[in-house]
């Protein structure tokens, strides 16, 4: 066998290790690609902090603000799963500049059944309301 022949022969067969080591290197390129895109979660859904109605999460509860400067009136906030059932919950009136948390336990289906978290997962939360003029209101956020 001649030098080329070699050369062409190792070149043929490729080491195990070398493939590995492209398969690493394209997942790492591609989670970095794919991180860079996604730098905040959530951050299309952002509210402003001065929006009108304002709704934040926690693992246990959901917290609505009213900033309109007016009270609010029929208040429904809905935890979106991932999955058909949506879980609702009312507040009659919430007054100018008053805040409310909602502990899961308080938020039903439609059948009646509580919100269990070990079971359901959210996916956002939805709120409407109208203020005593009429004007309506609409919020959707992300859970987190």
């Amino acid at each position: 066998m001649s030098e080329v022949e070699v050369k062409e022969e190792a070149m043929a067969t490729r080491s195990p290790v070398r493939r590995a080591g492209r398969a690493v290197s394209a997942i790492v390129l591609v989670a970095i690609a794919w991180g860079g895109g996604c730098a905040e979660r959530g951050s299309a859904d952002k509210l402003r902090d001065d929006a009108p109605l304002f709704l934040s999460t926690t693992p246990t509860s959901v917290t609505i603000r009213n900033q309109s400067g007016l009270p609010l009136t029929d208040v429904k906030i809905v935890i979106v799963p991932y999955g058909p059932i949506a879980f609702a919950a009312t507040v009659s009136r919430l007054e100018g500049s008053a805040r409310r948390e909602l502990t899961l336990g308080e938020f039903r289906s439609s059948d009646g059944a509580p919100l269990n978290p070990r079971f359901i997962k959210p996916r956002a939360v939805r709120a409407t309301a109208k203020d005593i003029v009429g004007k309506s209101y609409d919020v959707e956020v992300a859970w987190k």
